[in-house]
């Protein structure tokens, strides 16, 4: 969106200053932005702070200052969450009498507020409120004194249905109504429809409007461009009303309404936005013709993001959600390929048998598929994971294919197990009835069906009751399955006796054909191509990806892309495993997942590995790795392995060695038994549901703060920089992860290992329910405790939302209030260093990478400088930035890999290419350039008009021509979003 406006950021004790500076007469629109907004406003720019001065604060304010009374001839005013109360908006109304736009949303602004607002301010035309403490006083109020408004926000408010309908009744001339999350009923949507003729925008998200409210409105709103309508428990009725009557509807959001299935009515709406996130469609090809035309169908429920179809959660079978989460590209070439081929179905599914080791997974896997096969011996266990393969008959004469996973129930296996419990998926949990677990309150159910729950989305489980020597086990049948709903069955028996689970073998196969990616609509060669890698997985572990895409071509015109965008579909049902990233896996196919988890669980398993407390060297890989073609793979499987999370390199280790962290001791270390130190930054992280392995994974994410590897253990580790740690450890309750700081940059080491921490709970589809933040208590008493008072991050939230500036401390003997806005500040650093920015992966490709002269080199930071402020320092490769990654006699083939796998490449070209030093830079990354322009990957700056040897004289690029760096950035910003929209 092209900006008006510049966004800047100004201390609060900077602001009364900058105020008085301001031309009192010219300034006639002003943003004061609280710190605690998300910065997203860099990437979406709301239409209301258009011809603004904009700033966002870095801090909390304790008033509004005076400065800002002489600005009089204001006309339009934005103040978001400052914790304004209504003494603050009574002001406001008293001294800025000229006002016609006021938006106070996010404060804490009541009836008394909206009283002076409504008497004071009669001419304004737009108000917002949002998320304030109006009420059904203050929105009548606004009803019977603000009769000029066009523009009305009251959503979160609790207006009910009386002060929606005053609003309804009273503001005739109203074009755009929010009343989002209010208990506005279907009778209050009615009567909106009835008495706003005129309204082009409306949003009532989060009300039980319904389908009789949702039909009324469709009916009498013909002139509605945008409706917003999630979460107000809408079905089919509802959407068919939308298609018949509202054919001027741009943006359309009905996210959250599992009751709609069907979405041909909306097909023939020129929409540019359609948020149907968390619906109950499956089948998206009436809406082909809009992502044909280049509506991009999108894994977000986050319509900010700009144009698009928005789906994620869907339950999908056309396409499959796999399919969508690869891009907007990949749903048009699955379109594209079915137009062209026709489609076909795949029936295959995955079962998953887990449980306690000893409990008889393997027992029942033979019982069930390999009934001519001995039971295994008492001693007789899995190591690491057996997968068979198990068909049966289907209707019109097809074959139904089911992979049986049996997994180790050894403890050590259960972190590398999370890798392959996938959703949609049929489970089998296995109990042993020797043991005393009966309730979801016992280890033995409440870890594995956690498990499950959170790692698959809630897939469908059956429990096998495994009677050992024929010993019977009641169980909490209803307990367990009113905990956990996506229990189907009990089954029980003694696994002794052949034919014992006929019984649960009938369900399974009858749960598999069951479940919702079952004979879903696939592109017809896919399932040819999916066949012929099946054959050749047969007698080889792995082909190449040259080998992929010659099987590929013998059914389809070979396009690389598209071809890649098929792996990954098949990587993601788990029919094999290729990894784009990192570059030493993108160019293998791996075709037996049993192969690779026997190579992975040869090193975990190792004796000697464990005795040396997870570590190992490339002898130990030679001496594992020596047979079945492992040698020949030793580098992928080591990187397979980092990709895992399972191990990292130890820097500068003679010789090369790696780290297993799940095999560190388990004791703390003496170190840091005393650590805690009173003043010390924590957060504590509390799960219903803690992953095994969780810290493992977070060593190895974090390593490039492991200075000192034996001051890890398999419960935690101290991450440390310049002088500044941070001790990580599940503490004895078991349930939590405690970071703890100390040094100069406390906070901003803490945040970056908290913002990892958080990316790996939200890699566990179903963890984000489970876990919470909990932040320190900073009154004095607390300060002198080493354990100081923690709250809910959750209910500080809901506490400065609903206006409750403080919270009690439950330390005597003071019991203080402690403000809640300084709690939930507490933990964000005042400047983020640039040590922080770093990425994980420091080979990860780059968003943008620039190629300059030096003559250049100012304008070019500039440039940068204001890239990396919306991309992320990471994702952007300035040479200065990255000068120790380029050092050494490998530098010139690391310059060329930035500019080969960047996203985007922008040459700044001048005279000054001419020079030697920098011919010979441009003769390195000539031929790459001239590639990746072929690909529409580059966009030159011209600061001249010089002729640049072997690039084409036609084409077109960025020329400046007065511009200045913002103006330059924002070009490429713009041309980066065009070819990757999806960023």
């Amino acid at each position: 969106m092209t900006r008006e406006s510049t966004l800047r950021t100004v201390a609060p004790d900077e602001l009364p200053g900058l105020l008085a500076g301001l031309d009192a007469e010219e300034t006639i629109g002003l943003a004061l932005i609280g710190p605690r907004v998300w910065r997203v406003l860099l990437d979406y720019w709301p239409k209301g702070l258009q011809g603004h001065l904009v700033f966002q604060l870095t801090g909390n304010l304790s008033g509004l200052p005076r400065e800002l009374w002489r600005l009089g001839r204001l006309q339009a005013l934005a103040l978001w969450s400052l914790g304004l109360q209504d003494a603050d908006a009574a002001a406001i109304a008293e001294r800025l009498g000229h006002l016609t736009s006021l938006d106070l949303r996010g404060n804490q602004v009541g009836e008394t507020g909206v009283w002076a607002i409504a008497e004071r301010l009669g001419q304004l035309t737009s108000l917002d409120l949002g998320s304030n403490r109006v009420g059904q006083r203050g929105a009548r109020a606004i009803g019977e004194r603000l009769g000029q408004l066009t523009s009305l926000n009251l959503s979160v408010n609790k207006v009910g249905d009386v002060g929606a309908r005053v609003v309804a009744e009273r503001l005739g001339q109203l074009c755009s109504l929010d009343l989002g999350q209010n208990q506005v009923s279907d009778l209050s949507a009615r009567v909106i429809a009835e008495r706003l003729g005129g309204l082009t925008s409306l949003d009532l998200w989060d009300n039980p409007v319904g389908d009789v409210g949702a039909r009324v409105i469709a009916e009498r709103l013909g002139r509605l461009v945008r409706l917003r309508l999630s979460a107000t428990d809408l079905g089919d009725e509802a959407v068919a009303a939308v298609g018949q009557h509202l054919s001027r509807l741009d943006i359309l959001d009905l996210r959250l309404n599992a009751r709609i299935k069907t979405i041909a009515p909306l097909a023939h709406l020129p929409l540019s936005r359609l948020n149907l996130a968390g619906t109950g469609v499956t089948d998206l090809s009436p809406l082909k013709g809009l992502a044909l035309s280049g509506l991009q169908v999108k894994w977000s429920d986050s319509m900010w993001e700009g144009p698009g179809i928005y789906v994620k959660d869907c339950p999908l079978t056309h396409p499959s959600p796999e399919v969508v989460q690869q891009g907007p590209e990949a749903v048009l070439n699955y379109f594209r390929e079915i137009e062209a081929q026709g489609t076909d179905r795949l029936f295959e599914a995955k079962l998953l048998i887990v449980g306690e080791g000893g409990a008889g997974k393997t027992s029942l896997l033979r019982r069930l598929f390999l009934p001519e096969m001995d039971l295994p011996a008492e001693d007789e266990t899995t190591r690491g994971i057996a997968i068979h393969r198990h068909e049966f008959p289907i209707a019109d004469g097809r074959s139904f294919r089911l992979n049986a996973w049996d997994f180790g129930g050894q403890q050590i296996y259960h972190a590398t197990h999370q890798f392959f419990l996938t959703r949609r998926s049929l489970y089998v949990l296995v109990d042993d009835t020797r043991s005393d677990h009966h309730s979801i309150h016992d280890e033995g159910f409440k870890f594995w069906l956690e498990v499950v729950e959170t790692l698959s989305e809630a897939s469908p489980l059956l429990i096998f009751q495994n009677e050992k020597a024929g010993r019977s086990k009641q169980i909490d049948e209803a307990g367990i399955k009113g905990r956990f709903p996506n229990v189907q069955e009990v089954h029980r028996g003694n696994l002794e006796h052949p034919g014992t689970a006929d019984g649960l073998l009938q369900a399974v196969e009858y749960f598999a054909r069951r479940l919702p990616h079952i004979g879903e609509d696939v592109p017809a060669k896919w399932v040819a191509i999916r066949r012929d890698l099946e054959e050749l997985a047969q007698f080889r572990p792995y082909i190449s990806l040259d080998e992929y895409l010659a099987l590929y071509g013998r059914h389809l015109t070979v396009d690389r892309e598209k071809a890649l965008m098929l792996s990954q579909y098949l990587h993601d049902l788990g029919v094999f495993l290729h990894f784009r990233e990192p570059r030493e896996l993108r160019r293998t196919v791996f075709l037996q997942n049993q192969w690779v988890t026997d190579a992975v669980f040869r090193i975990l398993d190792d004796e000697q590995v464990k005795a040396r407390r997870g570590r190992f060297t490339l002898a130990d890989c030679d001496r594992l790795w020596s047979d079945h073609g492992y040698a020949d793979k030793d580098l992928e499987l080591r990187a397979l392995m980092a990709r895992f999370e399972l191990c990292y390199r130890l820097p500068d280790a003679d010789p090369e060695t790696w780290l297993a962290p799940q095999h560190l001791s388990p004791s703390k270390p003496p170190e840091l038994s005393d650590w805690a130190r009173t003043g010390d930054l924590m957060l504590t992280y509390r799960y219903a549901f803690l992953p095994r392995g969780l810290v493992s994974r977070l060593i190895v994410r974090m390593h490039r703060f492991v200075r000192q590897p034996d001051l890890c253990w398999s419960r935690g580790a101290l991450f440390e920089h310049d002088g500044t740690a941070v001790l990580v450890e599940t503490t004895a309750r078991g349930n939590e992860i405690a970071l703890r700081g100390r040094g100069p940059e406390h906070k901003a080491l803490l945040c970056v290992i908290a913002s990892d921490l958080d990316a790996l709970n939200d890699s566990f589809p179903g963890l984000k329910a489970k876990v919470g933040k909990w932040v320190p208590c900073g009154c004095r008493t607390c300060a002198g405790l080493t354990e100081p008072a923690m709250f809910a991050q959750k209910e500080l939230i809901e506490r400065k939302a609903r206006g409750k500036r403080t919270i009690e401390c439950p330390k005597p003997p003071d019991y203080a209030d402690v403000e809640v806005l300084a709690l939930l500040d507490g933990l964000e650093p005042a400047r983020w260093p640039e040590w922080a920015r770093e990425p994980a992966a420091p080979d990860a490709p780059f968003a943008v990478a620039v190629s300059f002269p030096g003559e250049h080199r100012g304008l070019v930071l500039e440039v940068v400088e204001r890239l990396a402020a919306v991309l992320g320092r990471h994702r952007v490769f300035y040479d200065a930035w990255y000068e120790a990654r380029l050092l050494g006699s490998g530098g010139d083939l690391k310059l060329q890999e930035c500019y080969q796998q960047a996203e985007l490449v922008v040459p700044f070209f001048s005279k000054h290419y001419a020079k030697p030093w920098c011919a010979l830079e441009w003769e390195t990354i000539r031929g790459i350039l001239l590639t990746r322009r072929a690909d529409d990957a580059v966009i030159p700056v011209h600061l001249d008009d010089t002729a640049i040897p072997g690039w084409p004289a036609v084409g077109f690029g960025i020329k400046p021509k007065g511009r200045t760096a913002e103006q330059i950035a924002g070009l490429i910003l713009e041309a980066y979003r065009l070819r990757h929209p999806d960023r």
